[in-house]
């Protein structure tokens, strides 16, 4: 035993456990570094996992959102070309209207000019009618000779 004694008390045994104590500190502050960086490394893992997740979930509701969207406006395309459609023929239906209208509004004029004594050339002339409606509008309506 007095060996053993002797053996620790030599300095450079006492240097040489006294450094390889403290290399197992440090080897064991490192390792618990590494574990804590690690956990931590885990848990931001886990995080980004659980957003990507949400991200997904969120794309999947968009997704069909977007077809929903897509089927209401087939459905509103479909209803809108057969108002255009309606549309059209009012317009010309309506132009027609216009036009008979002001051509019966100048016959009308003319009817009027004709029982005054216009002749039928002057009926062609105010009113922009044919020649042979005017001789007719002056037959019939112009004035009656005694």
């Amino acid at each position: 035993m007095a060996d053993m004694a002797s053996f620790f008390q030599n300095p450079f045994i006492i240097v040489v456990l006294t450094a390889l104590a403290v290399v197992l500190l440090l080897v064991g502050f490192v390792a618990s570094k590494i574990l804590l960086n690690q956990r931590l490394a885990d848990r931001r893992v886990a995080t980004v996992a659980d957003n990507l997740a949400q991200i997904g979930d969120t794309v999947i509701r968009l997704h069909l959102s977007l077809e929903t969207i897509g089927e209401r406006l087939r459905e509103i395309e479909k209803k809108t070309g057969g108002l255009a459609e309606g549309f059209d023929q009012s317009r010309q239906e309506l132009a027609d209207l216009a036009q008979n209208f002001s051509g019966d509004k100048q016959v009308s004029r003319a009817i009027e000019l004709a029982r005054n004594g216009a002749a039928a050339n002057e009926l062609t002339l105010a009113t922009g009618i044919g020649q042979d409606e005017a001789e007719a509008i002056v037959k019939f309506h112009g004035p009656t000779k005694s």
